[in-house]
């Protein structure tokens, strides 16, 4: 960014970055040209080593340990995903069928990844188009990537009108 913004001759003052500019779990030194950057994500970082966390890196050290580093996006994504999954089988009975995943998947009003997420989610909100209402930020540094306070940030819904 920094030498487009000379090229043409103007200053970015802040750049709210998607997460993917890089793994917001991985530590490591930034580009130069991502001076004054935020990233958001909603996956807690993994430097707050929560129980969460430390359960998840286990698991992965156990079961997928060809997959490295464990706390990269992609792995926790699929993660998660698993995890999904395999709750909204349990939630769905003895006998699932697809209507009755869905209605079970959506029973859940308080999903976090088992603690992965930076909040709380209700799926059935969610899915009527909610969004998660919290993430967290994270500055680029000449030090490194550092997560603002709190974490997470939680905003509030506009109201409507």
């Amino acid at each position: 960014l920094s030498a487009a913004e000379q090229q043409l001759g103007v200053t970015v003052r802040v750049t709210l970055g998607a997460p993917t500019l890089r793994s917001p779990n991985r530590p490591g030194t930034p580009n130069a040209d991502m001076k004054n950057t935020f990233l958001f994500s909603d996956l807690l970082p993994f430097d707050l080593n929560s129980p969460g966390q430390q359960a998840y890196l286990a698991a992965m050290a156990r079961y997928a340990p060809h997959i490295q580093p464990a706390d990269q996006n992609t792995a926790v994504q699929g993660w998660i995903l698993a995890d999904l999954l395999i709750n909204g089988l349990r939630a769905s009975g003895p006998c699932p069928t697809r209507t009755g995943f869905m209605i079970g998947l959506r029973s859940l009003a308080d999903y976090t990844a088992k603690g992965l997420l930076a909040s709380r989610i209700d799926l059935y909100r969610n899915a009527g188009g909610e969004t998660n209402r919290c993430l967290v930020f994270l500055q680029v540094t000449p030090a490194g990537f550092v997560a603002q306070q709190p974490v997470p940030r939680c905003g509030s819904q506009l109201p409507a009108g």
